[in-house]
């Protein structure tokens, strides 16, 4: 049976690894649910990691009547400017 220090220990080591807590206990041949028992026991404060997640940039869509010019989110604003400038001598 593993002692208290010992698990201690083992949440230290899972730490240190940057393995998920499903790969270190497997690696380790300890059930997930033991450790997360142990884990919540002793470290009842740990703060629970959170993974922001963001939407794609997303580009420009302009249309002028039948023109339609779509930019990527990271577009050049010089070019652009050019080339309306261009269009506007056109139309």
């Amino acid at each position: 049976m593993v002692h208290k220090i010992d698990w201690q220990v083992k949440v230290e080591e899972f730490k240190q690894s940057g393995k998920t807590q499903t790969a270190w206990c497997k690696e380790q041949g300890i059930p997930s649910g033991t450790f997360q028992y142990h884990l919540k026991k002793y470290y009842p404060s740990a703060p629970k990691q959170f993974i922001e997640l963001r939407s794609p940039p997303r580009g420009l869509k302009l249309r002028l009547g039948t023109i339609c010019i779509e930019l990527d989110p990271d577009f050049d604003e010089k070019t652009l400017s050019r080339f309306l400038q261009a269009i506007g001598r056109v139309c």
